[in-house]
């Protein structure tokens, strides 16, 4: 096969461009490939590397290897592989790429395989989520967050700041570690962003997945169990967070799941909200309320609280007020306001996610200010 001029220098700008350091480029010899098992592969490895000039190392593995610095930022090419070789590569790229997922990316070694024909359908990233395998432990879920407020969202109409807001919180939080299925969802109906399940298995059988019981252990899955998942991009780790990707949360119709993430991206926007308004009515209303100070709620079944500033009512203690003759004279625009405002607050303190009706009541109390 016969590489283009300057094959090799522009793969080692693009992989120095990542990592800010100059590259070292190794070209390994053809390894016979017949009967050889990983492990010997992986001997092998510490053999050209020399590893093992000094003292023979009993407990190879590629944890060992990969932090070894002789061996710590290489290019390492390969060519002219056989499908045998081919095969057996990628089941070690398979292992040793999980290894990385800690480690900088200065530190990584590069493995550059040289596939011809179909040789090349048995690469590794073939049946591999590279989301999750490139970006490991260097992202965080304030990092999905601020790359969805750059996504477009498919509209044709302005949208609410507010509800722009709302449907990349949740589909954050229900995709952190797979941002291409978090633009996806963000660009979908509400009514599909707040039940998702239907579009979360379609998505998971498209990419070939089935249920598997044991993923579902907490706190994580078991280690045989998660590696074979973290290959696919079925389960990860986000900021030491086990997160078990939703497409196979809906493969189990485990509701439970999906809706809590989806309560937790709500909570993140609309719990400021129903803030903002209290303070907001708090202030339109501040001299009829004072009217009504002090004010005496029930605080379990035998105690009572006192509240003497206006600043401390909560959106229950307006919602009670509402039929005191100081706040009823001003409508049903009010008491409705009250009743919505409380209704969410409830919902989210309860841990359950609002309605999309509940929602668009919300925005339409927007449009209407």
């Amino acid at each position: 096969m016969h590489l283009p001029a300057g094959f090799y220098e522009a793969v080692s700008k693009q992989l120095e461009w990542c990592s800010s350091q100059p590259q070292r480029w190794k070209r390994l010899p053809t390894i016979t490939t017949e009967n050889l098992e990983e492990w010997q592969l992986l001997g092998w490895l510490y053999e050209q590397f020399g590893l093992e000039e000094h003292d023979f190392i009993h407990d190879k593995s590629n944890a060992h290897l990969c932090c070894q610095p002789g061996f710590r930022g290489c290019r390492l090419l390969l060519r002219n592989l056989s499908l045998p070789a081919v095969r057996l590569w990628s089941n070690f790229l398979e292992n040793y790429q999980h290894e990385l997922k800690d480690q900088e990316q200065i530190n990584r070694t590069t493995f550059l395989l040289l596939l011809e024909g179909e040789a090349a359908t048995l690469a590794p990233t073939a049946n591999t989520n590279l989301l999750v395998h490139s970006y490991g432990s260097q992202i965080a879920f304030d990092d999905l967050k601020l790359f969805m407020r750059f996504a477009n969202l498919d509209t044709l109409q302005p949208m609410q700041p507010l509800l722009q807001q709302l449907r990349q919180a949740i589909a954050s939080a229900l995709a952190p570690t797979d941002p291409l299925l978090a633009i996806s969802l963000v660009n979908q109906p509400l009514a599909t962003l707040l039940n998702p399940t239907s579009f979360l298995r379609q998505v998971a059988e498209k990419r070939g997945w089935q249920s598997q019981p044991l993923a579902l252990q907490t706190p994580e899955p078991p280690p045989e169990i998660a590696l074979k998942l973290w290959y696919t991009g079925e389960w990860a780790t986000l900021e030491e967070r086990s997160c078990l990707h939703p497409g196979l949360l809906a493969l189990h119709e485990r509701y439970d799941y999906i809706q809590s993430r989806i309560w937790e991206g709500q909570l993140k926007i609309i719990l400021p909200f129903l803030e903002q308004r209290r303070h907001h009515l708090l202030e339109l209303y501040r001299e009829d309320l004072n009217n009504l100070l002090p004010h005496t709620k029930p605080l379990g079944k035998t105690h009572t609280v006192q509240i003497n500033d206006v600043a401390e009512l909560e959106l229950g203690d307006l919602f009670y007020l509402r039929t005191k003759p100081e706040l009823s004279k001003y409508g049903n625009v009010l008491v409705e306001e009250l009743k919505l405002l409380r209704h969410c607050r409830v919902e989210l303190a309860h841990q359950r996610p609002i309605d999309e009706n509940a929602i668009n009541q919300l925005l339409a109390l927007i449009e209407s200010s």
